[in-house]
């Protein structure tokens, strides 16, 4: 007795926005730190800018557009840390 092959099927990656679930070569994949979720956000007249802390493989710093897509990514070499996440932007910077 045996059944039919399985066949996955993608259909959705929860809590990410981004271009793809995983990284691309664009940059616009993937989403945020992948222990924590988001603690601090900042904006700007062009984007909105979201920092997570315990990035181990992810971005700790993504920014986003007004539809929610991730624009760009800083990786860290090293996690940022717990003793407290913030940004803050001015016409030039993210800090």
């Amino acid at each position: 007795m045996f059944h039919k092959e399985l066949v996955p099927t993608y259909e959705i990656s929860f809590g990410n926005p981004g271009d793809s679930p995983w990284e691309t070569a664009a940059g616009k994949g993937a989403w945020l730190a992948d222990h924590t979720p988001p603690e601090a956000v900042a904006a700007d007249e062009k984007q909105i800018y979201l920092a997570s802390p315990y990035a181990e493989a992810g971005s700790p710093v993504i920014a986003i557009d007004e539809t929610g897509q991730k624009q760009w990514s800083v990786k860290a070499p090293m996690y940022l840390g717990r003793s407290g996440t913030a940004l803050a932007t001015d016409e030039n910077h993210v800090y």
